[in-house]
């Protein structure tokens, strides 16, 4: 990787920006093929899921739960194992839904109650035998996941297994599977002289080869990238405040992007090609919306474009395109 211009200062072009009228409680940028329309995807916390088309192509679209419990996780894949993407939106309460995309016909295709209290998911091949599995992450640091049945058109856990936040990568591995960061440092306990409990902020340690990370609501003030064999590690430098939330990206150029928010809207690209980092300080960095609650990213088309969507606490939403075509190169 060569780095063009350093420290840069961007200016991201805004696709849209606009108001929710209840709070967000999960994000997902998405797509059902590489040709179709991308859409931010918002759950909310009134048990509604909001599709927003990133090209404006078709109108916004909304599916309405029975229940009005708050989406508190949103996982796009083949869930079911039968060729097609869908969405899977899970409450809080543990009711998981599968839905079409909107340009099918938004509808819902599956549904089933699985644990409550389910803070993050993801949909992945974690064991190699080409089938599809839904790995969710509790508020109570227990990791399942799930495999769908054909026969019984049900789910059910397939592996039940206690890990911290920080890393599931004692459950899928280092050598053949991309490494899945749900970050979530156990904040250290600190007892002062005024008998209050403080905490502080901790360091969060990546794998190199990231599919996907999450900070699950954690101020975090350090980065650690370590390569899969877990023998050197290198800290990226952070030059903002307490990141509040980060994802990561795989572009069509092969470069892994990680993106990072700061408590003042400062979001600042990372970058490296394979397992070689060869600078820590941000590739470049631009100013987004200031408290930041969630975020999510999706590769575009270009070799070194990619969209990220932001949504702060007051509700506000803004979709962003950003390409670093003058600024890297691998």
């Amino acid at each position: 990787m060569k780095v063009l211009r350093h420290k840069a200062q961007i200016a991201p072009a805004t696709f849209f920006a606009t108001l929710l009228n209840a709070p967000c409680s999960s994000m997902l940028l998405a797509n059902a093929n590489s040709t179709s329309t991308v859409y931010l995807i918002i759950g909310k916390s009134n048990g509604e899921t909001i599709f927003f088309p990133t090209d404006r192509s078709e109108c916004v679209s909304k599916f309405e739960c029975e229940v009005q419990v708050p989406i508190t996780a949103l996982a796009v894949g083949d869930l079911r194992n039968v060729g097609k993407k869908e969405i899977v939106t899970i409450t809080a309460n543990g009711l998981l839904q599968s839905l079409a995309f909107p340009n099918e016909e938004l509808a819902r295709v599956f549904c089933q109650q699985i644990y409550a209290n389910v803070c993050s998911a993801q949909i992945l091949d974690i064991d190699g035998d080409n089938l599809m599995e839904l790995v969710v992450v509790m508020t109570d640091r227990v990791v399942r996941t799930y495999r769908s049945l054909r026969k019984l058109s049900d789910s059910f856990p397939s592996t039940n297994g206690k890990c911290l936040y920080k890393s599931m990568d004692g459950l899928l591995g280092w050598e053949n599977l991309p490494s899945v960061m749900l970050c979530c440092p156990s904040p250290v306990k600190t007892i002062h002289p005024t008998g209050v409990w403080r905490y502080k902020r901790c360091q969060s340690v990546l794998s190199s080869n990231l599919h996907s990370v999450a900070l699950l609501h954690s101020l975090v003030e350090k980065l650690i990238v370590v390569n899969s064999e877990c023998n050197t590690e290198t800290q990226l430098k952070n030059i903002g405040g307490d990141i509040v939330c980060i994802t990561t990206l795989q572009l069509n150029s092969g470069l892994t992007v990680l993106v990072t928010v700061d408590t003042w809207g400062q979001l600042f690209i990372y970058g490296w090609s394979g397992n070689m980092i060869t600078t820590t300080e941000p590739l470049a960095r631009c100013q987004v919306l200031r408290e930041v609650d969630y975020m999510c990213g999706f590769a575009g088309a270009q070799a070194y474009s990619f969209i990220i969507g932001v949504v702060n606490i007051y509700n506000k939403i803004s979709l962003f395109s950003i390409d670093l075509t003058h600024i890297v190169e691998v």
